[in-house]
C-alpha cells in the first residue's frame, strides 16, 4: 500500500509503516469550507482542530 501524506506526519507513524520523502513533488494547499451559515458545535470543534494540525504542519515545514 502507498499513501502520501504531509511531511509533519512523520514522527507520528507507527513503527511498522516507513515514511519516503518526495522531494521533487509540489507543495499542495488543502482548503477548509463549510456554509456559510452553519453553526454546529461539531464543526466549529472540526474547524479549530483543522486549525491546530495546520499549525503545527507549518511549525514542522510540512
Amino acid at each position: 500500500m502507498v499513501a502520501v501524506l504531509p511531511s509533519s506526519i512523520r514522527d507520528q507513524l507507527r513503527d511498522d509503516l516507513v515514511a519516503v520523502p518526495v522531494d521533487d513533488a509540489e507543495p499542495t494547499t488543502l482548503v477548509l469550507a463549510w456554509p456559510e451559515h452553519a453553526t454546529s458545535p461539531a464543526l466549529a470543534a472540526f474547524v479549530r482542530a483543522a486549525a491546530a494540525v495546520a499549525d503545527r504542519a507549518t511549525d514542522h515545514g510540512g
